[in-house]
């Protein structure tokens, strides 16, 4: 009696990878017939046209005409392709002053989207209200069923137990508390059985950059860079990278300037995010004031306080004062990014956010500092590209995040 057990048991395990491994040759091409997913899975005719079978009418897999004949002038084959509106992804970015949600299709493409704008450090009960209203409104606009919804990624502002879904801190938002369980807050007023995958919004956005490159490019950090924000995102081997603790990518909190007196929303002092702040560049132009008179940053603007866009443009024309203020942030940037590279070695960094338009003179003088702290100048160089991804693509990302992990499952479709 056991034997037949495990035999079933077996034949279904075979089954499910067996259509796990057509699934996945599919979503990974633009289209294929049945002869050529045979030969890359080592399967039988048979068994493919058998899943495909299955699967178109579930409806996640769909023709796509016809392909092209062989030498012997054959029967041109039916050719079947992967149907990213099978389901849609609700995807949530939370971040200090603006909430952001979005309706996709199972390849990220955005189908609707909606923001609303709040004040800072707004209510977590505010803010799944804003989220339940913000589903409701999406999948009514597009007119899908809740229960068509594959799932719901959401990207916090904080630190995240990804595991639990659970928001363990965010600096931004104190009046939340800890270990708040933002997975099951979410899960409350969604259709029963649609999963919530929860991080921190940052890594969704490492992984949109990911999933929307074109240079076979799998292993980089991404540094963004906000007002008054900073964090970021490791990409290796494909996968996001979070560490034990799920603190990987925290930089904006790592010390860069121990002597400073500047208190970080942490609660701590030196940290990145405050040293190189867009917010803090503005309030030391404005302190430099009568020793930099001359400065184009207040010629002729005795109303008009320097702007971080207006620090960027002098600095790029040459200003002295604009040049030290980006200096300042050069220095500290090249210090976190020296850390980086003697931590975990990612080869590419990638800078997004408010530093992406901060132009030639900051990226260069960036590249040449980092290229004099590392040992690795002596083998090779430190990549240190701009990327101006809009914060959709954090949007984006957790949508393909999600999407990936549910057909990932050998047991998911």
């Amino acid at each position: 009696m056991q034997t037949k057990k495990s035999s079933r048991s077996s034949l279904k395990t075979l089954k499910y990878h067996n259509r796990h491994a057509v699934l996945q040759y599919i979503r990974r091409h633009e289209n294929a017939s049945v002869a050529e997913i045979a030969k890359h899975t080592s399967l039988s005719k048979m068994t493919v046209h058998d899943i495909i079978e299955h699967y178109l009418q579930i409806g996640i897999i769909q023709e796509a005409g016809k392909g092209s004949s062989t030498d012997e002038g054959g029967k041109k084959p039916k050719l079947f392709a992967f149907n990213p509106e099978y389901r849609y992804i609700f995807s949530v970015r939370i971040v200090e002053q603006s909430l952001s949600a979005a309706l996709t299709n199972l390849n990220g493409d955005v189908s609707a989207s909606h923001t609303a704008f709040h004040g800072q450090d707004t209510s977590l009960d505010d803010i799944i209200r804003i989220i339940r209203e913000s589903f409701v409104t999406l999948t009514k606009r597009r007119k899908v069923a809740p229960e068509d919804c594959l799932g719901a990624a959401v990207g916090c502002h904080g630190i995240i137990d990804v595991d639990r879904g659970v928001c363990i801190i965010s600096p931004h938002f104190v009046s939340w508390g800890s270990d708040v369980p933002v997975r099951d807050l979410v899960s409350s007023f969604l259709p029963d059985g649609i999963p919530v995958l929860v991080d921190n919004w940052m890594r969704y956005h490492a992984y949109g950059e990911l999933k929307t490159r074109r240079d076979g490019v799998d292993r980089f950090f991404l540094i963004g860079t906000e007002y008054d924000g900073l964090a970021g995102g490791m990409v290796t081997d494909g996968e996001l990278y979070r560490g034990d603790l799920c603190l990987s990518g925290e930089i904006g909190h790592m010390v860069v300037d121990p002597d400073s007196t500047t208190v970080c929303a942490c609660g701590g002092k030196g940290c990145l995010e405050v040293a190189v702040s867009p917010r803090h560049l503005e309030e030391r132009a404005l302190a430099l004031r009568d020793i930099f008179p001359d400065s184009v940053l207040f010629v002729g603007k005795e109303d008009r306080p320097p702007t971080f866009d207006t620090i960027l443009a002098a600095s790029n024309n040459g200003d002295k004062l604009a040049c030290s203020l980006v200096d300042s942030a050069v220095r500290h940037f090249a210090i976190a990014i020296n850390n980086l590279v003697y931590a975990c070695d990612p080869g590419l960094i990638i800078i997004q956010g408010e530093y992406a338009k901060a132009g030639p003179y900051f990226l260069n003088n960036l590249r040449e500092m980092v290229s004099t702290l590392t040992l690795l100048r002596m083998r090779k160089s430190i990549h240190i590209e701009y990327l101006n991804l809009d914060d959709e693509y954090s949007l984006i990302g957790g949508a393909c995040y999600l999407a990936d992990r549910f057909f990932e499952d050998v047991n998911g479709a």
